[in-house]
């Protein structure tokens, strides 16, 4: 039995979008404002959808499995079933207890990256929603891609190694 100390994962309930100049990083500078506008429209909605989804909206592990969740979902191009998110995010919230990578980050860096997850893991979910209503090949393409490189980035995974269930998360060979 391991005595090692077992870090928190809820937050605080973040004041301002801290965050979320990494969101709109990637956008040119006429539509930062409308984007910034989309994200927190976004991650407002997570207190909600969380609550739906029977997890904790202001934890870490919740918010990692809305990446998650959403990466999957874009790289597959399907909507997950939602009995798959709880699991999910109770393993993310054990994978973070234990990491001391994330036992060491304050309040404010845990809030951002909070933001982070929640933003880019809602707009692909909708991304992915929308594009299955209204199919079009190239959107589909860009979020398969861009589902596979934030997997890639956050987890460290290779998303076509990558199994998603009722069971949570786990690789496959």
């Amino acid at each position: 039995m391991s005595n090692q100390k077992l870090s928190d994962t809820t937050i605080a309930k973040p004041a301002d979008m801290v965050g979320m100049d990494v969101l709109v990083a990637g956008y040119q500078d006429e539509q930062k404002a409308e984007a910034r506008k989309t994200f927190t429209r976004m991650i407002e909605m997570f207190e909600s959808l969380a609550e739906k989804l029977g997890v904790d909206a202001y934890d870490m592990g919740s918010a990692s499995a809305a990446l998650i969740a959403g990466c999957y979902a874009a790289y597959h191009n399907r909507e997950l079933p939602a009995e798959y998110f709880k699991p999910l995010a109770r393993q993310m919230k054990i994978v973070l207890a234990v990491d001391p990578k994330f036992a060491g980050m304050s309040m404010t860096e845990k809030q951002s990256m909070y933001h982070i997850l929640v933003g880019a893991g809602v707009f692909l979910t909708m991304a992915q929603m929308e594009n299955m209503k209204n199919k079009n090949p190239q959107v589909a393409a860009q979020l398969k891609e861009a589902g596979k490189e934030f997997l890639s980035k956050f987890a460290q995974m290779d998303i076509r190694h990558v199994k998603l269930d009722e069971n949570g998360l786990r690789e496959i060979k």
